[in-house]
């Protein structure tokens, strides 16, 4: 394989790794609080202990999301980074398939994972064909 051949494809491996990680800290905005979870999934929380869950929830997918931009960046991490992050986006897609409708917020949130999803694929692809 050519040295240009194999820049293009760190390149790729790397865009969209970065793609999938940017998509994956969008939701740390609800750290901020209930009302920033409301906009985020439109839902309803009722008690500080459901509130205490989503923000944390939020600073955990973040933290997913520097994993990935860490494997995009560091090679050595990326197997890991890759895994960890089609681990993650496949168990919300599935148990979001399973779950009665949810609602117009929680779909864009499924979509937002099937695009995140396709990007780390790809990248996994191109990493290990």
């Amino acid at each position: 394989m050519s040295l240009e051949t194999e820049s293009v494809r760190e390149w790729a491996v790397r865009g969209a790794m970065l793609f999938a990680a940017a998509i994956q800290c969008l939701p740390i905005v609800g750290v901020a609080g209930r009302a920033a979870l409301r906009r985020l999934y439109a839902v309803s929380i009722e008690d500080s202990a459901t509130e205490l869950l989503l923000r944390h929830r939020a600073v955990v997918l973040a933290l997913l999301g520097v994993v990935i931009a860490v494997g995009a960046l560091r090679p050595a991490h990326r197997s890991l980074a890759l895994c960890v992050g089609l681990a993650s986006k496949g168990a919300f897609l599935i148990l979001w398939a399973k779950s009665p409708p949810l609602g117009a917020a929680l779909a864009r949130v499924a979509r937002a994972d099937v695009l995140s999803a396709l990007a780390l694929a790809l990248a996994a692809l191109v990493r290990w064909r």
